[in-house]
């Protein structure tokens, strides 16, 4: 059986703890009004029903929300203290261009 996997990328609002997904690796569909410091690309990945997804969130809610607005933003302010945080890319290499 095939799964319906896409491509999908993961924003993150400057070095903060708001972050967003959306099929468009632009970030076009992102309201721009939501961060003022600018969505950053952090990485792509593959998000489909059946696979659990690095960030605390259920790949079922960031689905829906993309199908309704191109898009799902969601706030995670615990990230940064985590051992083994979901952020694959750290702040720090992304910005060092790593």
């Amino acid at each position: 059986m095939l799964r319906d996997l896409r491509t999908a990328y993961l924003f993150q609002c400057g070095s903060g703890d708001l972050f967003a997904v959306s099929h468009d690796k632009t970030g076009g569909a992102i309201p721009s009004s939501s961060c003022s410091s600018g969505w950053q690309l952090r990485q792509n990945f593959q998000l489909g029903t059946q696979d659990p997804l690095l960030a605390p969130i259920e790949p079922e809610s960031i689905i829906r929300g993309i199908a309704a607005e191109g898009y799902y933003i969601w706030r995670d302010p615990c990230w940064a203290q985590r051992t083994a945080h979901w952020l694959g890319v750290s702040v720090s290499q992304a910005a060092a261009g790593e």
